[in-house]
């Protein structure tokens, strides 16, 4: 399995990385592969802007103007 060595890893990161792996029950390096893969995998659970306005016409009811804005501004696509 390839390997990835990242330098100079500032000491407040480190910290924080430390305490959300020992939280979560894992090795740093394990901790830093999930958030690698979360942050890199395609999410199903955030619609793409087509999908937030099929619903809004189908008029479920689950989004209004103010959440398909704030969904845009987050730049969700």
């Amino acid at each position: 399995m390839p390997g990835l060595l990242i330098k100079n890893v500032p000491e407040g990161l480190h910290k924080r990385l430390k305490r959300r792996a020992a939280r979560n029950h894992r090795s740093l390096t394990k901790e830093a592969l999930a958030i690698l893969e979360a942050a890199l995998s395609e999410r199903v659970d955030r619609p793409s802007l087509a999908q937030i306005d099929r619903r809004r016409v189908r008029g479920t009811g689950l989004l209004n103007d103010t959440v398909i804005r704030r969904g845009k501004m987050q730049g969700r696509r």
